[in-house]
């Protein structure tokens, strides 16, 4: 019985009060120093000695005032711009899931810099609330603003937002290729293939690099990813092809590494110049657009 009070004493919380240092000193020696049962009501006095003050100390807590609360109220409170962008910050560093609902009354501020700080505070949050907040900011009328949500759904895992995702992306909200690339199922990623040759190629590849890292998505649809790419073509797809081949991971398929160097090596590293049309006897030179001096 005295080994099991002493282990049970060494499992302790300490309490904080400095003032318990003399008594608890006191006993446990006295409880090294004991055997049978005078170890355990020494552990027993212990822990009554403890429990007041360790009351006190949960009271004083619990009364004293959250240092949430003054930011809400500099964010929500009407002060200068610089005093609400300055709370908006500090709410987006803490993370706090209780100032969601302040963040999203401040989505709908007056100024495109305080929502924009706003958005960002909300994607630093994961709860329910927060990703429909930023979902709906792809319809903000600021376009840096819709940029900034396509971006964040996915780092979200926003995975309920992917109609809204395709939706900003058929119509001109190009990072949303960065997210449908991070969330997109197979089956949605026909929708995405759309896409290729009318949104920029550059926002495309930012989508592709995230669809072929992916350990979820099956080898067969990288593979056709890579003819899709093929395709297209150009300086571009070659540089995404090159560093797609250098990471790509031991456990992949053999084909899959055939194909990539394959279609490396047939994609020239210059653009192909057309041959100009040869001159016959008699032919006249066509007539510059250039209009002489």
């Amino acid at each position: 019985m005295g080994a099991t009070a002493w282990e049970l004493w060494q499992a302790a919380a300490v309490d904080p009060n400095p003032r318990q240092d003399a008594p608890r000193r006191g006993l446990r020696c006295f409880m090294k120093r004991s055997v049978g049962g005078a170890g355990l009501v020494a552990l027993v006095v212990l822990q009554v000695a403890l429990v007041p003050g360790a009351v006190a100390a949960q009271r004083a807590r619990a009364e004293t005032p959250s240092p949430l609360a003054p930011l809400l109220a500099a964010a929500l409170g009407g002060g200068t711009d610089a005093e609400v962008d300055a709370a908006i910050d500090a709410l987006r560093v803490r993370a706090d899931e209780r100032a969601t609902a302040a963040l999203v009354s401040l989505t709908r501020h007056r100024r495109i810099g305080a929502r924009r700080r706003a958005y960002l505070a909300l994607a630093s949050l994961r709860g329910l609330e927060a990703r429909a907040a930023v979902s709906s900011g792809l319809s903000d009328t600021d376009p840096g603003i819709r940029g900034l949500c396509a971006r964040a759904l996915g780092d979200m895992s926003a995975h309920e937002a992917l109609p809204r995702l395709f939706l900003a992306l058929e119509r001109g909200v190009h990072d949303a290729t960065r997210s449908i690339g991070a969330l997109a199922s197979e089956a949605e990623l026909a929708r995405y293939h759309a896409q290729l040759e009318r949104a920029p190629l550059g926002a495309m590849l930012d989508g592709y690099a995230r669809i072929v890292r992916r350990p979820d998505l099956s080898w067969e649809l990288k593979q056709d990813v890579l003819h899709r790419l093929f395709e297209v073509s150009g300086l571009e797809v070659r540089s995404f092809l090159v560093q797609w081949h250098r990471e790509l991971p031991a456990t992949a398929p053999a084909a899959l590494r055939s194909d990539l160097e394959r279609s490396i090596r047939r994609i020239p590293l210059r653009p192909r110049e057309r041959p100009a049309a040869p001159i016959t006897p008699g032919s006249t030179p066509a007539a510059s657009s250039r209009v002489a001096p």
